[in-house]
């Protein structure tokens, strides 16, 4: 007998999990056969609570809800960066059994990725700016493995998280309209109290990494709410001093884009139809995180 967390009541909890695609392929449309509906949350591991609200979504709006676990080789453009994200199976799955997840599906990679499956896909120019100008092919590796799991699974809805923002325009725009009846949903980025978006790479951080690296929301949020009022120019300069003057950060870009488009700002745009982009080095580690008007009242 264990309990959710999102439900009321305790409940007794049995969670699936796959290896082979073919034995999940068969179990999926057995499932579907009963008329049942499947939500499907894609996932690196080293699960956290933000996940967790994503395994909620997809409890909440579907019949059966499917997890991954698979630490994509193709969207890293840094090896160390793949070789040192962090790896935490055991308790990842008990998170997921506990959060009442139906199936966890633990891929193979050369199942995942048979001789000839890997392509390239038209993303529309939504891969070039911000993420796209830092890391060179990391879109097109996380287009083929969200197809190649799309493929797989036919879910009836897929989440994201809205943290990973240009990856979520991405996929909605570019990867879901291959398969017919799929819907993408977006889930507001959890963060903790200190404001910092929940991340996997937060727990390579030091204590004083992490206390710097949680007064960028804070910016974030000033600034946005000045977007309109000063000029971008001098928005950008403003973040800029900010980060001169926390020794643990490092600025990488920051950018104002419209929401749908991902274009940049321009002077006589509505500013609610935009969103403040960052991404900076806490030590040697890499955070991203974004905002936008309709989650300024959230934290």
């Amino acid at each position: 007998m264990a309990y959710n967390g999102f439900g009321k009541s305790f409940v007794y909890l049995s969670m699936k999990i796959f290896h082979s695609s073919s034995e999940l392929v068969a179990h999926v449309e057995s499932v579907k056969k009963l008329g049942q509906s499947v939500g499907f949350v894609p996932t690196m591991g080293a699960l956290h609570h933000g996940h967790l609200s994503l395994i909620e979504s997809g409890i909440k709006e579907n019949d059966i809800t499917i997890a991954s676990i698979f630490i994509n080789p193709l969207q890293f453009n840094n090896e160390n960066d793949f070789i040192n994200y962090p790896q935490t199976p055991d308790r990842d799955s008990l998170m997921l059994q506990n959060a009442g997840c139906d199936l966890l599906y633990l891929p193979i990679k050369e199942e995942l990725y048979p001789p000839g499956s890997i392509q390239i896909f038209d993303l529309h120019g939504l891969d070039v700016p911000m993420e796209g100008r830092h890391r060179p092919g990391h879109f097109q590796g996380m287009a083929n493995v969200v197809f190649r799991f799309f493929q797989i699974i036919q879910p009836n809805r897929a989440y994201f998280g809205l943290k990973d923002y240009q990856q979520f325009i991405i996929i909605k725009n570019c990867i879901a309209p291959l398969f017919s009846k799929l819907e993408i949903k977006g889930v507001h980025t959890l963060r903790e109290s200190s404001g910092l978006a929940m991340s996997s790479r937060n727990m390579r951080l030091t204590d004083s990494q992490k206390q710097q690296a949680s007064c960028v929301y804070r910016l974030l949020k000033t600034q946005l709410n000045q977007l309109g009022e000063k000029k971008v120019g001098v928005l950008t300069k403003e973040i800029e001093a900010a980060f001169k003057a926390w020794e643990e950060l490092r600025l990488e870009y920051v950018d104002f884009a419209e929401e749908n488009t991902l274009a940049p700002w321009k002077e006589k745009g509505d500013p609610k139809q935009f969103r403040i982009f960052i991404a900076f080095y806490a030590g040697e580690t890499r955070l991203i995180d974004n905002l936008g008007f309709g989650e300024l009242s959230l934290y």
